[in-house]
């Protein structure tokens, strides 16, 4: 149908203009052959999930509307601008990523939400129910121990790669209470498969002097395993062991955002901003499920990436110095026994501040691209000075 302007018809033209509007919705009804009795929701809906249907389906649609306000509508030609797409309805929100807290020895790798850990040889994988110093466990050891280990205790140093349930210990919101300042940038390592691991600026210190020492030590977060890795082992060791881990294709979605937010905090520059506002929280939430440039598996990291060792030569800061978002559900009913803050969930937000390659990671699951100064607009918006 050619593009054009539509007029109004007067009413003695009614009879004949009906019958032509009977027959192009019937024409577009035997088209589509839709399921419903009534063509026309039929027609709409089809005319979203396949674009070339679209100025077709605008057409029928314009037609009906017009039919139902007593207006009858003849299109006319013409060389005015081609009728607008129907936009699509908002797609659904993406769910939060499957974490179990049994772990899988497989082939030789410890699974455990997606994380694989392969077992180097001559390593082996325990499980410890009860805390237990460091010196209990057997050299070259990859332990599964929920409660932590020990201080360590009268021995030498030996291999190790400890895993727990404690990702969040470094990143709850009782650290940024009472705007307390802080200058522990997020940083974040992208892992074959996704997962991100995030690491502050002490780590990547850590990591920097201990593989120039004759022994190495750290810790590292694994968000959307909801895992903790802390290591200790030789520098050849860690090279071998660190980059050997990997971790299952992840989903490529937008980020996971909960619903029920009574709380967000942002740290930007070792600032904090904290805001319970609802009309704050609502904005907050819509501008961060309003990102839908997904992040494709091979796009990260970017060109330019620095290496974060030249030991590790495989581990690169895919973001670093990425401002801190927490989205928090506290307890509406807190024991009044307690002073402490309640929280019944958090989710952290990774939000990039870099001018190029920017882009969050949510850590419940989905990573997007970043428009220019998001992180900025976040912190005004949540209360900081512009």
């Amino acid at each position: 149908m050619p593009s054009g302007r539509v007029e109004q018809q007067t009413d003695h033209e009614g009879t004949v203009m009906t019958e032509r509007i009977r027959a192009l919705l019937d024409e577009a009804a035997e088209e589509i052959r839709p399921l419903a009795a009534d063509p026309a929701p039929g027609i709409v809906r089809r005319a979203v999930a396949r674009r070339r249907r679209v100025i077709a389906a605008t057409a029928v649609v314009a037609t009906v509307a017009a039919l139902a306000a007593g207006t009858v509508l003849r299109v006319v030609g013409g060389t005015g601008p081609a009728p607008r797409e129907v936009a699509a309805s908002p797609s659904p929100l993406p769910s939060p990523l499957p974490r179990v807290l049994e772990p899988e020895v497989v082939d030789g790798e410890v699974r455990f939400n997606g994380l694989i850990l392969p077992l180097a040889p001559g390593w082996k994988y325990r499980e410890v129910e009860t805390a237990v110093d460091y010196c209990v466990i057997e050299p070259k050891t990859v332990v599964l121990a929920m409660n932590g280990l020990g201080p360590g205790g009268d021995c030498n140093a030996h291999a190790q790669l400890q895993l727990s349930d404690d990702w969040q210990r470094y990143y709850r919101v009782h650290m940024f209470q009472a705007g307390r300042r802080f200058s522990l940038g997020l940083n974040e390592i992208v892992l074959p498969g996704g997962q991100p691991l995030w690491l502050d600026d002490n780590e990547v210190h850590n990591i920097v002097r201990g593989m120039q020492s004759s022994f190495t030590a750290g810790s590292l977060a694994a968000p959307w395993a909801a895992a903790r890795l802390s290591y200790e082992m030789s520098p050849a060791e860690a090279a071998a062991v660190l980059q050997s881990i990997r971790g299952v294709p992840a989903p490529v979605t937008r980020l996971v955002v909960p619903d029920g937010v009574s709380d967000v905090y942002l740290n930007l520059d070792g600032e904090t901003v904290h805001s319970t506002d609802p009309a704050v929280l609502k904005q907050v939430i819509e501008r961060l499920r309003g990102l839908e440039r997904m992040v494709q598996p091979a796009e990260l990291p970017c060109a330019g990436a620095k290496v974060i060792s030249p030991r590790l030569p495989d581990w690169l800061l895919a973001a670093k110095d990425m401002a801190q978002l927490d989205l928090v559900i506290m307890n509406p009913s807190p024991s009044p026994a307690t002073t402490k803050i309640s929280v019944l969930h958090q989710v952290t937000v990774g939000i990039g501040t870099a001018a190029e390659c920017s882009f969050a990671t949510s850590s419940d699951g989905g990573r997007v691209w970043l428009p220019a100064g998001f992180a900025a607009e976040l912190h005004e918006l949540i209360g900081g000075k512009p």
